[in-house]
């Protein structure tokens, strides 16, 4: 195994919006079931097919299973994002690119950490709408805008570390 440098990244002013951000998320990732849990029936749905209708239910109690692995990735991530010279990168790591390669990792880390926790909660709300019956499924764009996002993040990450201009 290579050795990388191992150098420290300072947050900037938008690292530290994009943590609050995820931190929120993460509130209200629980909030929801917090606020509803008494309402909800013995029934709720449990998986989606890919056009946002319910196929299959689940005991209510299933309503902590996104916000328990939201909570569970969210602290993941956010230990990891201490170790990015552990990352895979797109081209080789040396001392003259370590810091804007490192810096390109963790901010990638943060914005993905905000978008699975605020998919988690979209995904919890609908999942208690419909229990509710104020809703009949989560919205056949739910998949493809979810899908897009990510493939958008990874795209431009891999741009920003394969242009040596940036």
């Amino acid at each position: 195994m290579c050795k990388r440098p191992r150098t420290y990244i300072k947050l900037s002013k938008f690292d530290y919006f994009f943590e609050i951000i995820g931190f929120l998320g993460i509130l209200i990732l629980f909030a929801f079931p917090i606020y509803f849990f008494k309402d909800l029936p013995d029934q709720i749905p449990k998986h989606y097919n890919v056009l946002g209708e319910v196929d299959s239910y689940a005991s209510r109690g299933s309503i902590w299973v996104l916000p328990i692995i939201g909570l569970i990735l969210y602290i993941g991530l956010s230990i990891l994002n201490k170790f990015p010279f552990v990352f895979n990168y797109p081209v080789k790591v040396t001392d003259d690119n370590a810091e804007r390669l490192y810096t390109i990792g963790t901010k990638t880390i943060r914005l993905l950490k905000i978008v699975i926790i605020l998919s988690f909660a979209f995904l919890n709300y609908k999942t208690i709408a419909i229990a509710l019956n104020q809703t009949s499924d989560i919205g056949s764009l739910y998949l493809p805008i979810f899908l897009t996002t990510l493939i958008i993040l990874i795209g431009i990450t891999i741009y920003n570390m394969t242009n040596r201009e940036n």
